[in-house]
């Protein structure tokens, strides 16, 4: 209990909670679905925030990493962020401005890339292959 008490508190205090909070809110598991070349992928996206012109995807992340191995593990999960960002501005119109990965332990609020970038090389990856889905915690 003390350790999910830590986590709830870190992800309570991280710059991406205040910004969905200044925001007036955010969407909380947010249920995605979509379909590219006869591939489907599911998940559930952690926050969707609006900002004045678009939207931010914040994803909270329990790894126990910490410190250097955050990028390697964020690099990890460019595909899902990219999945998310085309997903997402197909299904509202909206682009997608910015995506957070907060990685609760470490203490750390990293992105792992221009969402507009992430989501063509996610498009590319899904038409090559036809198969490929987010990784799921």
């Amino acid at each position: 209990a003390g350790e999910v008490a830590a986590l709830v508190g870190a992800a309570l205090a991280s710059e991406a909670a205040a910004r969905a909070r200044a925001a007036g809110g955010g969407l909380r598991e947010v249920p995605f679905a979509m379909t590219r070349d006869g591939a489907v992928v599911e998940g559930f996206i952690d926050l969707v925030v609006p900002t004045a012109t678009g939207l931010e995807i914040v994803d909270w992340k329990t790894d126990d990493v910490l410190g250097p191995a955050v990028a390697g593990r964020l690099a990890g999960y460019r595909l899902q962020a990219g999945l998310y960002a085309a997903g997402l501005t197909r299904a509202t119109g909206r682009p997608v401005e910015r995506i957070t990965y907060v990685f609760l332990r470490a203490g750390v609020e990293e992105s792992p890339g221009d969402p507009a970038a992430l989501a063509a090389a996610a498009d590319e990856i899904v038409t090559r292959d036809g198969k490929e889905s987010p990784p799921r915690e």
